[in-house]
């Protein structure tokens, strides 16, 4: 808006200059009418990025080449560009030109003031790409899913660990509604432009609930390294923490590589280099021999972002255990 303001008034500015250059009858007059209106145009190079122009436009041509002007009027004598006469004699031709130069030099100042006003509010607009959202079913014995994004559906038959492709919703206020054999549950959140969400359906049998994450596309610190978050869905344990072990002759190097994470809660994303990863879940403020499960030799590519989900899955005896879904988001 500041940079509309001043492309008004500078060009308003050498717009009178230019004006008034034709109309003095004093040459010298009309010289430095035209020295304004130059200074004004270099101001605008100003505007555009382009400084070398400006300084091009004020050193020659409202320098070198306007000097040169002056001089030769001086030198001349010829500082008026027609004899004065006395009030009342002859009469001044073509007395519309001023108001029409003026007028037609103003409307076409205005047009282009409008004009890149509304490219500046088009460009605000439309520069964040629509929001995108996903959904993953981390919810135990709850069989498939239905998921509608205010009565559209965007996701059909959803088993247990699969996740869903994005779609593109238009941004606002959007209730989803998640649907099972047994239950059905609605969730409202606002989308807004340029975010990514992962809607994660966790639980256990007709106990459904649902979270929201917001997926962390932001740019890395390096080349080498990629972008880690943590959801848990696992309901076995209050919270949760993600552990690096490190050496296994050693208990002094254990790194913490995420606070406690509440259940439907997500970590903050960290930054871990590339390459294969040894991590352990434990449950936060206990032993940390109790494992919950382990990340073997995974690997973590650079540049990516990657989501893990601590879901609860189900061994052939019937015992709950904690179940890992590596999701890697490109």
């Amino acid at each position: 808006m500041i940079e509309l303001i001043l492309f008004i008034v500078v060009g308003a500015l050498a717009v009178v200059g230019a004006v008034m250059m034709l109309q003095s009858n004093n040459a010298v007059h009309s010289a430095l009418f035209l020295v304004l209106t130059m200074g004004c145009i270099a101001f605008l190079f100003l505007m555009l990025n382009a400084p070398f122009l400006a300084m091009i436009q004020i050193t020659v041509y409202a320098g070198a080449i306007m000097v040169l002007f002056i001089f030769v009027i001086m030198l001349l004598g010829a500082e008026h560009a027609e004899p004065e006469v006395q009030p009342g004699v002859g009469v001044a031709r073509y007395r519309w030109f001023l108001p029409l130069a003026l007028t037609l030099a103003f409307s076409l100042l205005f047009a282009i003031g409008i004009g890149l006003m509304q490219s500046s509010i088009n460009l605000q607009g439309t520069t964040e790409p629509l929001p995108q959202v996903r959904v993953f079913h981390a919810a135990t014995d709850a069989g498939a899913v239905d998921v509608l994004a205010d009565q559209t559906l965007i996701a059909q038959g959803m088993g247990f660990n699969v996740a869903s492709d994005y779609v593109t919703l238009p941004p606002g206020v959007t209730t989803f509604s998640f649907a099972t054999d047994d239950t059905s549950l609605t969730f409202t959140t606002e989308l807004e432009r340029g975010t990514t969400h992962t809607l994660i359906a966790y639980g256990a049998g007709a106990d459904l609930q649902i979270s929201a994450v917001l997926d962390d596309y932001s740019t890395v610190p390096t080349e080498r390294v990629a972008r880690v978050t943590v959801f848990n869905a696992f309901t076995g344990a209050e919270a949760i923490e993600l552990v690096d072990f490190r050496s296994e002759f050693r208990d002094d190097d254990t790194v913490r590589l995420t606070e406690p994470i509440l259940v439907g809660a997500a970590s903050e994303a960290f930054v871990q280099p590339e390459g294969l990863i040894d991590w352990a879940f434990v449950p936060a403020g206990g032993d940390e021999s109790t494992i919950l499960t382990r990340v073997r030799q995974f690997e973590v590519e650079r540049e990516t972002a990657t989501l893990f989900v601590l879901t609860a899955d189900r061994v052939p005896e019937g015992v709950a255990v904690g179940g890992l879904l590596p999701n890697v988001l490109p």
